[in-house]
This record gives C-alpha cells, structure tokens and sequence, in this order.
C-alpha cells in the first residue's frame, strides 16, 4: 500500500512499520506509444531520513544552545559561529566567520591553541578544560573548553569543534569564597589577638600591624575624627614608612577626599600621582609619603568618627576584597577601642566603686539567691567579725534567730526584683549582736534572675539610744501618771493659761474648767497669794528658778492640799521673757509624812540606841566559855537592855526539846520569891515547839508561894540552831507595869540568835576539847600498845642469842611470832580506819553464805574466846543466807566483835552468836553477860577513839577503834549496827542487820587451772630493798629455805642484778633512791627477758592507791610488809 505523495511516500510494511521511499515512475506504452501501464521504483531511504532528522536536530540544538559552540579548520579559521558564541564573545557570525580563532585566545595562552591542535591531529582524546579567552570588550572570560575532531567523508580529521561554556561567574564565586574564607580567617586571628587585650593602646598596636601585613600594606593607620575637620592618629603600624601619629587637617587632603567620607564611601587611590581627584592636594600625600591608599570612614550615629587607612609608597591596585576586609576591620577596631575603653572606665569605676565601698563603714554585701555570701567589704566583715574565709557561707547563718524567717522572705523578693528596706539583727561569729537597717536592690544575675545587692547600716547605738529614749520617756510617762505631776504653761504677760487635769485637780477645778490669772489667786490660801506673786514676780524679773510650796483650798469643805509648784521663765532672742511654765505637785501626803517621819526618826534613835547595847551584849555572850556563862550572861544582858525586872535563860533536854529544861539561869535582878516565871510553862513550851517569840501582857496565872498572880508582863524567845532545831529559850518578865514592846521583841529576838550561835559555838569547842583529849589518851595508848609487842620480841631475841636449847628456841620463835601477828593486825586496824574514814576502802563483793562469814569469824576470835575460858553458842537458820558481800570484811566485823566479848567479860563468861532472817534482810546478834555499857556512852560507842574504861582497855589491849572499824564496815555493805546494855553488870548486846539474796541454784565452781609447785624446789629470788637490815633478814630466811638469792639495794641495783642473775621471783620494795621500784619494775618488764619474771610489790604501803599504782608499773602481786612465813611460802611454791 503506498500512502502519501510522490517523492513523499511511505510504504507501510506487512508487520505494520512505515518504512520511508523514494518513487519514481516511467509509463509503459504500447505499439502505438500509448501509455498503457506504468512502472513504479521504490527505494528505501530511512536511514537517509534517520541522518537527515539528527542533523536538523543537531542544527537546532546548535543553534539553541546557551553554550559556545564554534567550528575551525586545522589552519585556526573559524568556519561556523553558533548564537551561543555570539552571545558569549560579543562578535557575530558575520564578524569572524572566516577570521582567526586567535583573535580570542589571549597572548599568553595563545602556546595553548597549538598544543591542543597538535594533539588533536595525533588523534589524541582531548578532555575537557579550563582556560581563559577576550570577549570582544576586552573581558577576560573563564571557560570550560571541550574540543572534538571534524573528519571528511574519508574519515581524515579535517577540522576541530569546539564547545565553549562559560564559567566565569563560578570563578569569580570561588575567588571570593576563597577571599572570604581569608577574611575570616585573618578576622578570626585578629579578633583571638584582641580579645585578651585590655588596653585601647594594645588594640591599636596589634590591629595596625596584622592588617598591614595580611594586605602587604606599608602602613596601617586609625584615626579619630574631630569635628569632622581633624585626622588624631591615636596608632599606627609602618614598614619603612614614618609614622603618622599626631594631628592632621582633613582639608589638607583635598575636598573630595572628606566628602568621600562624609558620604560613608571608602577613598581608594591606585596611584597619588596619576590620580585626578588628587590634583593640587597631591603635595600633602607626598608630606605623607603615600604612593597608593585605601581610607574607609566610620560613622556613628549619623556623624563621621573615625577612619582606618592603609598605604604603600608607590602605586597599587586595590582589590575590593581589600576595601571590604578594610571596612570591616576599621569597625571591629572601633568595637574593641570601645570595648577596651568601656572596660577601662568599668575598670576605674570599680575600682573607685572599690574604694569607696573599702573606705565606707557601713556593709556592702552581695547576697545569691540560695544565701550564698558572693561579696562584702571589710567593714560588713568586721561587723560579722570574720574574714574573708566567710564569702562562700551563707548570709542566714550570722542573721538573728529571731529574724531569719522575715530576712529570708524579704531576701526572696529582693531576689524577685523587688527592692526594699528591712530592719534586723545580726549575730557575729564572736557572738556580737548588731542591729542592722538595709537597703537592698535586686541587681541582674550572669545565669538570670537577680543578686540581692545592699547597703547595712549599723544602727545599733541609734537603736540602743531611741530604745533607751522611748524607755525613758514611758518611764516619765508612768512617772508622771503615778507622781501626781502636772504642767501648766502661761504665756506672758498671762494672756492666756493652760493647765492640764492634774494642776485643775490640785485647785479643786474640773477637768474642762476654764483658768484664768484670777482663778489661780482665788482658789489659793489667802495667806499664801501675797507670798505667791512677789515669788513670781521675781522669777520673771530676774530669771530666777521658780519654786513656792503654796496651799489651795476647796471652797465649799475648806479642805486644803499642800501643792509645791516649779517651773520659771523663757526668753526670746532679745532676752524678754515671753513664757512662764512649769509643774505642780500635790504634797499635802509628804507634809503629813512630815510627822510621821519625825515620829519614826525618833523610834530608829531609840533602835540604834538598843542595837548598840545588842551588840555589846553580843560580844559578851561570845566571850563565855562554857554554856553555863554563856546561859548567865544573856539572861542579865536581856534584863538590861530591855529593862524587866527578871530574866531567865533554859536549855532544852539534848534528846528531846519539848521535854524539861536540862539548865535554868536567872539574872541578878531576879526577886528572890521566884524561882522562874510562874504559870507560864505551857507558853515556854509553845515557843519551845513554835520556834517563834511570843508576848503576853496582863495578870498571869497564880503561881506564887503567897498565891498572888503571875507577872503581868511576859516576853520569850527561842534559842535555835542551824538546822532548825531547838536548844531552849530566854524569858522575861515583870509583875507590874504595862506590855513589852515591838522593840523589845526584836532586841530578844537579836540576843536569842546571837546565843543560839554562842550555844552551838560552845557546844562545838567542848566537842573538839574532848576530841582533843581522847586523841592524845589514844595516842598514848597507841606508843603504849605497839611497846608491849616489842618487849617479847627483844625477850625473845635475848633468849635465842643466850641458849641453845631447841624448847626456849621454839617458845621465844612462837612469842615472837603471836607479837608481830598482834603488832601488825593493830597497824592494819589503823588503816582500814583510815580508809573507810576517806572512801578509799573498796570491797570485794561475792555472793557468800552468812555461815561461812561467821565460821571465819570464829575461827580468828577462838583464841581469845579460849583464853578467857568463855562458852560460845552459835545459832544460824537451817536455810543458807546469801549475802552480796565481802567475805573478809564481814567476817572481821563479827570477829572484833566476838573479841570484844571476849575482853570485856570476865573469865567464864558467856558469848551467844545468833541470826535470824526476815523479809529481805538478816539480824545477827553477838551477846554477852560482861561488864556492860552506860547508858551515857551508848551513842558515841562507835566513835573514832571511844573507850568506856580506861583501866579495862589497858588491861584487856586495843586502840578503841575496833567498833568504829565495825560501824564503817557494816555500813559499807549496805547495813546497821546498833548497841544495847541495861548499864554496868549487864551485858551487852550488838545488832548488826544486812540485806540478803536469794539463793541460787549450785553450780560447779571451776578448779584451779594448776596445782602448786613444790617449794622445795629450789627458786632463784632477787630481793630488792633500801633497808639492808630488812634485805639481808628476807634473804637468810628464803636461803634457809633452800632457795638461790641475790640482794639489791636500789632501783638501778635491781635491774643490773635481774639481768645478770635471771631471778624466777622479784621481791621488789617501792620507795627507794636513785630509781624507785616502780620505775625499775616497768624497766625490767621492757627487756625481752623481764617478760616471764614473777614481780612481787613487797612494801610498808597498802592503800588501794598503792596497789593499783604498784599493778601499772607491771607488778603480779601486791604485799605488806611483813609478809607471813606460810604466805611466802605458799607465794614461792606458786612460782
């Protein structure tokens, strides 16, 4: 099927593709040259038609195309010239076609051409480049150069195609990217050179010179402008130039040039001498020595301040980058003189804001939100008196308590941005109170919010003196109240009169009564107005005080008031009196008081009168020296100072002050029918029991011999001691003749105090007289006890030294031992005494049975029961008692007291021991039929020295202090002991009472952990003693007894020897020289083989003191000299 016209046609395919021909046509003609038919010739043309469409559509592209796209000849001669070319270079096609393509290379990159045709014909691939080539106006344009070959039919390359695209804009981009990237740069390097910079000096030097030499500058200048007319070259930077620092007109340098800056345009000269704006100026730039600049202004606020330069000294071209990089610099250079310049004024300031706040003495403080003490100055530092150690605490703590709560809100609103005022106290670190008033202003914060800034005041003498101020006055206030004051003010010549409600009440007038000059003489006494006004007068004259006691009187009663007035006259600058005030008091109670007191001093004459005779009589009541002259004397200094007629002294029974008058004295005016005061015994008792004086006046009850009536007049006073106690009473009394007065209540009263004290006074020197006699009777008895030891002992040394017989021998040994073992238990006696009399004795408490107790007891008195030929009878509970008690101590209590026993009845005696225990406590009894006790000595019986008979106590032995030792003992461990005897021939029975416990269940008591070594073994002893007597006797004994011995004598002896001979055992004294046994013990206890040494303190010291003293220094045990054979023995064998 043929579709289309001819030479147009498309034959369209049996698979439907249209396939593009060529026809042509020849007719087919018959015989006759008819045409009969046609011959038709189809050729297919596509890909003709293929070529054909791209070349148009190449040509189309070409021709459309924003890129250069230009053809040439292997000999440079452009054959074709796209619009985009035309575009691009600014020739058309007409201009070069047929023309050189040099005539767009320039000359230096006209090599370039060469090459790449050479390559090009070498048949080498040519990649796309950059390069530059001339727009027709000269411009030089940055392309993208892509170049192909043109080959003929013959496949020769003939011909290049070139295809140009411009990228100049891009270069350029890059090239100021490139020049803005250095910009920051040298920007960030000098605003880091800057930054740290404080001075504006510094900031010139450094900018000058960094801009200089990032441009290559020759010089770099910055300069204030004044006035818009002068150039002040503050700094600059130069290199080989001569600095410009100083002042230059800015005419100098010709019109345009200010202009220029006026107009905020920068001033860039290439070169002075070429060009024309310079003109007839150009001798100042050559003064200047500039070859080429660029000179950018800076306004501020509309007005031009300043410029910053940079020259060379011959010509240059400056780059816009340049200008810009200069105009920037030129202000941050301001910025940071302004910095520099803010900070040195800021710098200044604070430090004169320094000063200032140093040198104020009120506290300057800058307070955190949370309290933290950020700053304050010296003086708010004293005030808390601390140092600089306190900023970084926090403010509450040196704030009163009392006011930490209103501080802390009003802190918080400060903090809120509410200034304000408060009032509070602070507490320093010494403990100072001030009080303070701040004002405070919330001041901005670095992280937000507010600082409290304040100023405090201390106000505390203000606040002391207005405190004190409004004290006194509500003090006047009162005063004035309660005193009865009133004011009254009078202007002068009294044209008017003010009173106040108190001086109204003074004349008798109400409160709203209107006064007058008149009504002031009116209600006034007439005897005293004429008095009045010349006392008046006068004051006013002469400006004399003014004070008058007048009378003023009621008009309708007459009652009168006694009213004192005072008060006088005010002047005015010339000196006339203009005002006369004052005050009146009423004092009609004062002039009443006037004869009470007269009255009242005669009364205090008659007193002193009789406080003088008390104290007379006082020193003759002490100067008695028994109680019967001290009974005498106040009896008659009674009478006489009072004036009665009799007097009578009594002391009461010393058990029982109710009970009889033990002692009665009666003075020497006491009548002779007297005896004492009759029919007032029941009122003696009721001062007795009331301890209080009592009077009676009027006939009394009849006790007389002749039945007449008791004293009509009777006064009494107790006698009382300092514990409240009653000692008896002094009595007056007379038989006619009115009452006693008041102040002869009070003289008795004054002499029964006085004779109370001389009473217990000379009860007290008797006590410490007796005291004094039964100390030296013991102390006698004392030398005479530790003689009679003494005399066996020295027998007993005769008889050893004088006879060799075995049976004197051990006879003298055994007396000689019972002295000793008597000798020493007196000694110990004494000091037990003594602790218990000092609190040092210390118990050791055990749970023990009350029978063990006393089987201890008995055991130690046996000997004396024995030797008096005495029965004992001893009667326990069937149950055990348990006691919590020192087993020792308790049983030596009811040891002395069988021995007691035992000395005072006579031989044959008997002696009953008995218990008997009831709820909670235990009563054990030691009975005996002996000599008894008086009645008299049964309460100082267990005092210290107390003895009932001397002869008996002599002959029987003892110091007198073994029941004294019972009693402290006893009550030590928690009882009582008391005595009973019917008197002399009776008997005696003591009573001692002791808390029990319960039994317990038995328990095994745990063995000891080691036998006793043997002691005939043996032992190597080292002992140590300043008393060679006692060392050399204790070694020949311990050598007796088979052991080795070494003796020393002192404290380094002692270590010396305990080195070298390496004893088992120490007996080592305390007291001695060079080194004492307690410091030779811790010595010897230092050396590695002192540790195993078995120490024994072997010393006449025993207190509990000594013990402990002697257990530190490191000794194992602590002994009393002398030491028993069998206790040195059992101490060997443990060893």
């Amino acid at each position: 099927m043929v579709v289309g016209l001819a030479n147009h046609t498309c034959l369209l395919a049996r698979d439907g593709v249209e396939r593009p021909i060529d026809d042509s046509a020849a007719p087919i003609r018959d015989g006759a040259g008819r045409p009969v038919g046609a011959v038709l010739v189809f050729r297919d043309v596509s890909e003709r038609r293929r070529a054909e469409e791209a070349q148009a559509r190449l040509a189309a592209i070409v021709a459309s195309s924003e890129d250069a796209i230009v053809s040439k000849t292997l000999d440079s001669v452009i054959r074709t010239w796209n619009a985009g070319a035309e575009r691009l270079f600014g020739w058309t096609a007409a201009e070069v076609v047929g023309k050189s393509i040099t005539i767009l290379i320039p000359p230096e990159r006209i090599d370039e051409e060469a090459l790449i045709l050479g390559r090009l014909v070498r048949g080498e691939r040519i990649q796309a480049f950059e390069t530059v080539r001339m727009a027709k106006d000269g411009r030089r344009l940055h392309i993208s150069l892509t170049v192909s070959p043109l080959r003929d039919s013959d496949g020769r390359i003939v011909g290049a195609s070139k295809i140009a695209r411009d990228i100049t804009p891009q270069k350029e981009a890059e090239a100021a990217l490139r020049a803005s990237e250095g910009r920051h740069r040298f920007l960030a390097d000098l605003a880091a050179a800057t930054q740290p910079l404080s001075e504006p000096e510094e900031v010139l030097a450094v900018t000058t010179r960094m801009l200089a030499e990032h441009v290559g500058a020759d010089r770099c200048a910055y300069a204030e402008v004044e006035d818009e007319a002068t150039f002040v070259v503050n700094g600059d930077y130069s290199r080989g130039m001569p600095s410009m620092v100083g002042r230059w007109p800015v005419a100098a340098f010709g019109p345009t040039l200010l202009g220029t800056m006026r107009a905020h345009e920068p001033w860039v000269i290439d070169d002075v001498e070429q060009d024309p704006r310079v003109g007839a100026d150009l001798s100042a730039y050559r003064a200047a020595h500039i070859g080429a600049g660029v000179c950018v202004p800076l306004h501020k606020q509309g007005k031009f301040t300043a410029t910053m330069a940079v020259h060379t000294r011959g010509p240059r071209r400056w780059s816009a980058d340049e200008v810009t990089l200069l105009r920037t610099v030129a202000d941050r250079c301001w910025e940071a003189l302004e910095r520099t310049r803010t900070t040195r004024r800021l710098r200044d300031s604070e430090a004169r804001y320094r000063a200032i706040v140093e040198a104020t003495p009120e506290c300057v403080k800058l307070i955190a939100p949370d309290g933290t003490l950020l700053q304050m100055n010296s003086a708010g530092l004293g005030m808390i008196e601390a140092g600089e150690a306190a900023l970084g605490g926090n403010i509450h703590d040196v704030i009163a308590p009392e006011d930490r709560a209103a501080f802390r809100a009003f802190h918080e609103r400060v903090c809120r941005g509410e200034p304000g005022n408060l009032a509070f106290d602070i507490v320093g670190l010494g403990g100072t109170r001030r009080h303070m008033e701040s004002t405070a202003v919330p001041l901005p914060a670095a992280g937000g919010g507010y600082n409290h800034l304040a100023v405090s005041r201390d106000v505390t003498a203000r606040s002391l003196a207005e405190r004190a101020l409004a004290d006194s006055r509500a003090r006047l206030d009162f005063a004035v109240r309660l005193s009865g004051v009133g004011f009254w003010y009078c202007d002068l010549p009294f044209d008017e009169l003010q009173w106040d409600a108190r001086v109204k009440e003074h004349f008798w007038l109400p409160p709203t009564a209107r006064v007058t000059i008149g009504t002031f003489y009116e209600r006034m006494h007439p005897e005293d107005r004429e008095r009045t006004r010349t006392t008046i007068d006068a004051s006013i004259r002469d400006l004399a005080p003014y004070d008058i006691v007048y009378r003023t009187v009621e008009p309708e009663s007459g009652a009168v008031k006694w009213i004192r007035a005072l008060g006088g006259a005010m002047c005015n600058a010339d000196g006339v009196p203009i005002r006369f005030d004052g005050v009146t008091v009423d004092i009609t109670e004062d002039k009443r008081d006037e004869l009470r007191l007269s009255q009242a001093l005669e009364r205090e004459r008659e007193q002193a009168h009789m406080l003088r005779q008390v104290a007379d009589a006082s020193l003759a009541i002490h100067s008695a020296q028994s109680l019967e002259t001290v009974l005498a004397t106040v009896a008659e200094e009674a009478r006489r100072i009072v004036g009665a007629g009799h007097a009578c002294s009594s002391l009461s029974s010393a058990d029982d002050a109710s009970g009889p008058l033990a002692m009665t004295t009666t003075g020497a005016g006491l009548r002779r029918e007297y005896g004492a005061p009759g029919g007032v015994e029941a009122l003696a008792d009721l001062v007795r029991r009331s301890q209080r004086p009592l009077r009676l006046a009027g006939e009394g009850p009849a006790n007389r011999s002749d039945g007449r009536g008791g004293p009509r007049r009777w006064l009494a006073a107790p006698f009382v001691d300092r514990q409240g106690e009653n000692l008896g009473l002094v009595q007056l009394w007379d038989d006619e003749g009115g009452g006693f007065s008041d102040s002869d209540e009070v003289a008795l009263v004054q002499l029964a105090h006085i004779t109370s004290v001389a009473i217990e006074n000379a009860r007290l020197n008797a006590a410490l007289r007796e005291q004094d006699r039964r100390k030296d009777e013991f102390l006698a008895l004392l030398a005479h006890e530790l003689r009679n030891p003494l005399a066996p002992i020295r027998n007993g040394l005769e008889a050893l030294r004088l006879s060799d017989d075995p049976a004197i021998q051990a006879h003298s040994q055994a007396v000689m031992d019972r002295q000793l073992e008597h000798m020493v238990r007196l000694i110990d006696d004494l000091l037990d005494v003594s602790r218990i009399s000092r609190n040092k004795m210390e118990l050791r408490r055990a749970r023990v049975s009350l029978a063990d107790v006393v089987n201890n007891a008995v055991e130690t008195a046996r000997p004396f029961i024995d030797a008096a030929r005495h029965s004992l009878e001893i009667s326990l509970p069937p149950r055990p008692v348990i006691l919590d008690a020192d087993l020792t101590r308790l049983a030596q209590v009811f040891s002395n007291l069988l021995t007691n026993s035992a000395k005072y009845t006579p031989p044959g005696g008997h002696i009953r021991l008995s218990a008997e225990r009831s709820s909670g406590e235990v009563r054990v009894e030691v009975r005996d039929d002996g000599i008894g006790i008086p009645r008299a000595a049964l309460t100082s019986i267990f005092d210290m020295f107390s003895q009932i008979d001397r002869s008996i106590e002599r002959s029987n032995g003892g110091l007198g202090i073994g029941l004294a030792l019972v009693k402290g003992l006893v009550e030590m461990h928690g009882g009582t002991v008391t005595c009973e005897s019917a008197g002399p021939g009776t008997g005696s029975t003591f009573t001692v009472t002791l808390p029990v416990q319960e039994p317990q269940a038995p328990s095994a008591s745990p063995g000891r952990p080691g036998g006793e070594r043997d002691s005939s073994g043996g032992r190597r002893v080292l002992v140590v003693d300043d008393n060679e007597d006692s060392a050399l006797t204790m070694a020949m004994m311990l050598r007796l007894l088979g052991h080795q011995v070494e003796v020393a004598h002192d404290g380094l002896a002692a270590v010396a020897g305990a080195e070298s001979f390496r004893p088992d055992l120490i007996l080592m004294d305390m007291g001695m020289p060079r080194l004492n046994g307690y410091d030779a013990t811790r010595q010897i206890r230092l050396q590695p083989w002192g540790a195993a040494i078995r120490i024994i303190a072997l010393t006449g010291w025993g207190q509990e003191s000594d013990r402990a003293r002697s257990k530190e220094a490191g000794c194992d045990l602590h002994m009393v000299k002398p030491v028993p054979l069998a206790e040195l023995k059992k101490l060997l064998a443990t060893v």
